[in-house]
This record gives structure tokens, C-alpha cells and sequence, in this order.
């Protein structure tokens, strides 16, 4: 069965018809293997089978082959009532599976489920009635799920609804996602549930909302929309044309491997290998010409794919200075310091505690009382210098107890900074988790009152210094590009200070490849836990390593249990050590 135009394949041409037939024809994407988006889909995985639970009476459509599961959904189709599970539908060459399908006579009801966060306080719809942009893609996709099934049921009175997580609503059932088995094989999927089914089926986790007028306000344009597609999937997948731009830049089909089929380079041909990339600009979306076009997208189509070929004339917006920054010194392929950067250091005072949280927002809470995407705070690293000249000492904590670990970890970390000295920090991370902490000793009615009297007093003092925000404002080095990411900026200062890797501090990481220093956080060493080689770093990765420890298979295996501990102690070790060497670094 080939030819048709399926939901997945309408939300990747959503943007650009050309990755329609990268699609088709499985070219390698920066999604493979992403541990964020393994995350993301096992948390998708156990809202569906949730929501399927909680609808008992459905009848799973399990074939994976499109003409079968639809031959299949036909023919369960002809009863007069009925609710199906994963149903197919092909019709005029689109074809869509529904999540949940409900059936009363010519009364049809499309449910899809979504493991995305709905606020009850915001909803759908901004303030001009439009869908707003963080729903409009999940908004499309029902959209186009109603113009299949009206295509095949043109006399169905069909509405549309979305079952998602309600954010303001509580779990009753503590250590939720352990009691979800996730399986895979090849394609197929299956997911087990070894809970209360009662419980589950009485929990107000999830929340059926109807989304009609939000599918009609995009229903034309998306019919329109697939329309204009089907054609290059009738004779075979035949590549669009689709004009070159700052469009490209997060294309997943931009990989970085040496592989032959690379759709980025297929697009850009010998554009593709300018380095300093345009495309890596600080900023970059935010330049327009006097037509008030994107100036990148002139350029690219110009055949300019160079940094250097952003005039600094058009350089007006606030970000203006970074940007000049960027281009000047990436030509002179020289570091930049601001003259306030050495001042900026001088006033912090000691002690110096250099600190980085892990943190983990699951869609199903882990414990009772506690709401989806809600932040579980599981771990903390800290380098402290407490006097100049003083020796480097780490303190840090993790938890590996299945409870409620948030006050735990703020306990700790008190026990460790105090209120003397400074926190640094890379980003803003650290004072929304310590914030949050402290809202939930306040809304849960903890006994804590003077741990959250801390938490509030630190987060509003002048302890916290992000230097992240310092090396946007004070400092640049060509191989940063565009990013201020400490896995940026800490591979940079590395490689341009040899007196870092010879530093009694730092040197256990120094490693040199081919003549050149290689990234602190590439050295990091793997453990193998099940016969497999597992390294964590990186912050998704730590989240998955987390869970795997505490709620995955590891949490009855003692050996993988402390395997997996020690990939997470050592990766956020090298966090704060990572400041310390930049701290030093821009200190020098």
C-alpha cells in the first residue's frame, strides 16, 4: 500500500513539501536516537494506554500493515455502536489512525490523545481568538484526522476532541509511571499497565475537552494544505522545491554525519559545507530588510550562506552588538572579553559555590499529590572555592529513594551553601527549581516553614549570579557560533587554554585527538549496565538515567541501580566543574 499521505507524513510537509520525500524515503534525521524524544514518546506511549484504560469498552485495532487495519476498521465500522482503538481510515489517498474513535449510529466522535500539558486558566485561544501557537500543530492534527473520516463517512455528524493532562489537576496514585511496562519490537509498541485499573479509570489526570470551533478556525487550510501535497506522492515520492531559508536551520534532516544520504546537503548542495555558517548567527530570525522580510532568507536564496555575508548595516536590532561581535571576531578568529567582564568577577564574594540541579518534568507525576509536569528535583552538584587561593572541594546529593525527594534536596543544599557567598549558576534553571520548591512547601501545607523562608531569601538576594547570562553580555569565542550553552562555551575556553588541562583541578579530563583538545564531557567514561555501554552527558540523558534507576529496570537490580547512579554523579560533577573552568578561564 503506497501512494497516500498520512498524518505523520502532513505534520513533517507541514512547513516544507520537500521533506515529504526525505520521509518517504528514510533518510537519516537528528531525531534518531534522541533521548529527549524517547522521553517524550514514552510519555506519550503511557498517556495513550491511560487513556484507553479509562475508556474500557474499545477494541484495539493492533495490525501495523495500513491496508490490513483499515480492511479491519471497515468492517468493525458497520456496527451500530462501538468505540475503536487505533482505527485506520483511507480514503481519496489520505489516510489517518485515530487514537480513540467513538460510534453512535451516523454520530462519530475523533479523540486524540496528547501527552501535551493543558492549563485550564489559558486554554486554547489567545485573546484574538486564534489557536494559540503551542497548540496549533496538535489543533492541525485532528484537523486532518475529521477530513479523512468526513472523506470516508461524508454522512457522519463528526466532532472533534483532544484528551490531554489538565495541569491543575492532582494524582491519587503515587509512583504512577512505575506501574506502566513500555516494550518495544521493531515497530510495534506495547505498553502494559500493572495498577489499579479502578483507581486509574476514577483519576482526573486526564481531561476530554472538545476542540470543534478550533478545528474549523484551521480546517479549510489544512484541507487545502493536503490537497497541494498528494500530488507527490501519486507516481512515487517526487521531491518539492522548496526555496532555501533560516527555515532550514532546524530542519531535522540536517544531520551532521558523513552519511550519503543527508537531506540538508541534498538541498543546499555545495552550500551546505560554507563554514562559519550563516545559519549559526546569534539571533539570526530576527534581522529583516526594509520589506520586512527575513534578510537570511535574501541572502540564501542569493546563493550567500556565509557569516560573513550578513552586512553589518543590517544589523539594528537590540542584539545588534552580540551579532557584530559574532561576525568580527569569528573573521579575526579571536576571543572577545568585555571590559566588564573583570569587574563583573571582582564583586562576587566568597565563598564561590558553583552549583547545577537535575530536575525532571514527567507528564505522569511520580507521586501522590503531586500534578503532571509538576518539577521533581533529584540531584545536585557543588564545587566551592572558599577563600581566594583556597583548594577546589565538592560536596553533592542524589536521591535514590522512591519518595518525594524536593525537600530533601533543598535541605541538603542548604546544609551545604548556607547564606554566606555566591551562587553561580548557568541560567536561569536553578532559581525556578529553588522557586518551585519552595511554592510546594507552601501549597502541600509542609511542615518546612523555615526551609521555604530560605529558599524565598535566596532566590531574591544577590547570591545568584548566572553566568551564562555573563557570557552572553561579556564574552565570545569563534567556536562557540552562535550559542551561549555551557556545552558550548566550555569546549571552547578548553581547547583555547592549554594551562586549564595541565591544571591539578582539571586534568583528569584533558585528552588530545588528532591535535586538538577534546570536550571534557566526551571523556566522560561508560558503564555497562544490562550489556549495553551507557554514558550520560548531557541533561535529557540524566533524566532518562534517573528514571531508569529509580522507576526503570534497574530499581530491582542492585548492581544497575548503583551503575546508573554513578553515570549521573559523574556527569553533574562535570557541570559545576565545567563553571569552575570558565570562571578560571575568564579569571586568567
Amino acid at each position: 500500500m503506497s501512494g497516500y499521505l498520512s498524518k505523520s507524513d502532513f505534520k513533517v510537509a507541514r512547513n516544507c513539501a520537500t521533506k515529504l520525500f526525505y520521509k518517504k524515503n528514510r533518510y537519516p534525521t537528528t531525531l534518531d536516537d534522541d533521548a529527549y524524544m524517547e522521553l517524550l514518546a514514552d510519555g506519550g506511549f503511557m498517556v495513550g494506554k491511560f487513556a484507553q484504560l479509562q475508556i474500557a469498552d474499545g477494541v484495539m485495532i493492533a495490525e501495523l500493515d495500513p491496508a490490513k487495519a483499515v480492511a479491519e476498521t471497515a468492517a468493525l465500522m458497520a456496527a451500530t455502536d462501538i468505540t475503536l482503538f487505533e482505527p485506520a481510515f483511507l480514503s481519496g489517498g489520505y489516510l489517518a489512525r485515530i487514537d480513540i474513535l467513538r460510534k453512535k449510529a451516523d454520530h462519530i466522535q475523533l479523540i486524540e490523545v496528547k501527552s501535551k500539558g493543558f492549563d485550564p486558566a489559558v486554554g486554547f485561544t489567545g485573546r484574538n481568538g486564534a489557536v494559540r501557537a503551542e497548540w496549533i500543530e496538535y489543533i492541525e492534527d485532528i484537523a486532518f484526522q475529521r477530513m479523512v473520516v468526513a472523506r470516508a463517512y461524508p454522512q457522519a455528524r463528526i466532532e472533534c476532541f483532544l484528551l490531554v493532562p489538565d495541569k491543575a489537576a492532582v494524582s491519587e496514585i503515587d509512583l504512577l509511571p512505575t506501574l506502566f511496562s513500555i516494550s518495544r519490537k521493531g515497530r510495534a509498541v506495547e505498553v502494559e499497565f500493572a495498577g489499579d485499573t479502578v483507581a486509574l479509570q476514577q483519576s482526573k489526570l486526564l481531561r476530554l475537552l472538545p476542540v470543534d470551533a478550533e478545528v474549523a478556525s484551521v480546517y479549510r487550510d489544512v484541507c487545502d494544505a493536503a490537497v497541494g501535497l498528494l500530488p507527490l506522492l501519486s507516481e512515487g515520492p517526487k521531491k518539492a522545491v522548496t526555496p532555501l531559508g533560516y527555515h532550514c536551520r532546524d530542519c531535522e534532516f540536517r544531520v551532521v554525519d558523513s552519511s550519503p544520504r543527508n537531506g540538508f546537503r541534498d538541498c543546499w548542495s555545495d552550500l551546505a559545507a560554507t563554514t562559519p555558517s550563516l545559519l549559526d548567527l546569534y539571533q539570526l530570525g530576527r534581522i529583516k530588510n526594509s520589506a520586512k522580510a527575513l534578510l537570511a532568507d535574501v541572502l540564501i536564496q542569493q546563493g550567500k550562506a556565509s557569516l560573513f555575508d550578513m552586512p553589518l548595516s543590517a544589523l539594528t536590532t537590540s542584539y545588534a552588538d552580540r551579532q557584530r561581535i559574532q561576525i568580527e571576531h569569528t573573521k579575526a578568529n579571536t576571543e572577545w572579553r568585555s571590559a566588564g567582564l573583570r569587574p563583573a568577577l571582582g564583586r562576587l564574594t566568597y565563598p564561590l559555590h558553583f552549583i547545577d540541579f537535575e530536575t525532571s518534568r514527567l507528564v505522569l507525576p511520580y507521586h501522590r499529590g503531586m500534578r503532571p509536569f509538576e518539577q521533581v528535583a533529584f540531584q545536585w552538584s557543588c564545587h566551592t572555592i572558599d577563600r581566594p587561593r583556597a583548594p577546589l572541594r565538592h560536596t553533592e546529593w542524589i536521591n535514590v529513594e522512591e519518595g518525594f525527594p524536593n525537600v530533601k534536596f533543598a535541605t541538603s543544599l542548604r546544609a551545604a551553601v548556607g547564606d554566606e557567598g555566591t551562587l553561580l549558576t548557568w541560567s536561569h534553571h536553578e532559581k525556578t527549581t529553588l522557586d518551585d520548591i519552595a511554592r510546594q512547601i507552601a501549597d502541600y501545607r509542609l511542615p518546612e516553614d523555615d526551609l521555604r523562608s530560605w529558599l524565598l531569601r535566596t532566590t531574591s538576594s544577590t547570591r545568584l549570579f548566572d553566568m551564562c547570562a555573563h557570557a552572553l553580555g561579556h564574552y565570545f569565542h569563534p567556536a562557540m557560533k552562535g550559542s551561549t550553552s555551557i556545552k558550548a562555551v566550555l569546549p571552547a575556553v578548553w581547547g583555547a587554554n592549554d594551562a586549564l588541562r595541565a591544571d591539578p583541578w582539571f586534568k583528569a579530563y584533558a585528552r588530545i585527538e588528532n591535535g586538538k583538545a577534546v570536550d571534557p564531557y566526551q571523556t566522560l567514561p561508560k558503564l555497562e549496565i544490562f550489556d549495553r555501554a551507557e554514558v550520560v552527558n548531557e541533561g535529557t540523558g540524566a533524566m532518562w538515567a534517573y528514571q531508569e534507576m529509580l522507576f526503570g529496570d534497574g530499581r530491582n537490580a542492585a548492581a544497575a541501580k548503583q551503575a546508573w547512579r554513578d553515570l549521573l554523579l559523574q556527569y553533574c560533577h562535570l557541570d559545576t566543574l565545567a563553571m569552575v573552568i570558565i570562571w578560571k578561564h575568564w579569571a586568567s
